[in-house]
Parts: structure tokens; sequence; C-alpha cells
């Protein structure tokens, strides 16, 4: 019976240690890259804007994270604002076509207490057309 309860302690006692430590809740897991056009509202993995413009600005923003990161972004345009090593968050701006839609992907790697993840999201363009002032989707 000793030995069963020493063993039993013993399991008691490794079971706390692990849950001691277990990696701290801000550990990369949960984050998303989500997109949005002309301030839309975000969306992840893929934006659209919600009317046709002349031109437009399109944020990928981190989300879902928790706790502080380091940024390393890529996207196909020459970024507007943020895009930095110390920011959650990328603007671009996109003249649209009129000949056919336009796929912007943009991707960011995180990292976060040596932990790094890949993450990307998609804003579509549609072909822009213009009469004058007006802008309408072809």
């Amino acid at each position: 019976m000793r030995k069963m309860l020493l063993s039993l302690l013993s399991l008691v006692v490794a079971l706390g240690m692990s849950i001691i430590s277990a990696s701290p809740a801000t550990a990369i897991g949960g984050e998303s890259l989500a997109c949005q056009v002309n301030a839309s509202g975000l969306s992840s993995p893929e934006c659209l804007p919600a009317t046709a413009a002349g031109t437009y600005s399109v944020m990928f923003q981190v989300v879902n994270g928790s706790g502080s990161y380091s940024y390393s972004w890529s996207v196909p345009r020459i970024p507007v604002s943020g895009c930095t090593s110390t920011s959650s968050h990328c603007i671009i701006s996109v003249v649209p076509s009129g000949g056919g839609d336009l796929h912007i992907t943009g991707s960011v790697t995180i990292t976060q207490s040596g932990q790094s993840a890949g993450l990307s999201a998609t804003a579509t363009i549609p072909a822009t057309c213009s009469a004058g002032s007006w802008y309408f989707f072809c």
C-alpha cells in the first residue's frame, strides 16, 4: 500500500510540474491574417471591396494574437503604412485594372518566444471601370 501511495504521489508531482512548465497562453497557435479593402471590414483569409473606386487601400492585419510578436511582411506593392517588424498591420495602395480582377496576396511571418508561423491573406480587386468620376465593377 505504501508503494502505491508513493507512486501516486510521484505521479501527482510529475503532473503538477508539467502544468507549471507548460507554454504560456501567449504561444503561437490561433493567429490568422485578415484583410480589408477600403475599410470594408476585416475578413480572413480573403476580402473584397464593398464598392468600386479609382484606388483601393488594402490592409492586412494579424488577428487572434496574444502577447507580443515580431513581424516580417511580404506584400506585392510599396507599403503605405505599417509593414514593419513591430507592426501588426500592413497597408498598401492598389490601382485597379480595367482588364481583369487583381488578386493581391500579403503574407507575414510572426515570431514569438522563438516560435514562428507564416500567415497569408488575399484581397481580390475586381476589374474596375470609370465613367468620368463614377466608378463601377466591369
